[in-house]
């Protein structure tokens, strides 16, 4: 059973990122949104190294918005690429 506050949808969404990475420099990257909620989303595809805390904007067809990054797949495990 899954204790998540809030119910999730499993999708995958283009959609466009930008924001500074880790070494302090600006991107802008096409991704995917997959497993999204009122109050998040795995963002997956991402090729740069981002840190948690940072504050990525995400586009998806004409709506945009500003998201803070809470948690970074590792490098090396099957979640290396994915943001939430």
């Amino acid at each position: 059973m899954d204790r998540r506050r809030h119910p999730r949808v499993n999708v995958l969404l283009p959609i466009r990122l930008w924001g500074v990475d880790a070494h302090a420099q600006p991107f802008m990257q096409t991704a995917s949104a997959r497993n999204i909620s009122s109050h998040g989303a795995v963002i997956r595809g991402v090729h740069r190294q981002i840190r948690p805390g940072e504050i990525l904007e995400v586009q998806f067809g004409e709506e945009q918005a500003q998201f803070r990054v809470v948690w970074v797949g590792k490098l090396g495990t099957r979640r290396e690429g994915e943001i939430g």
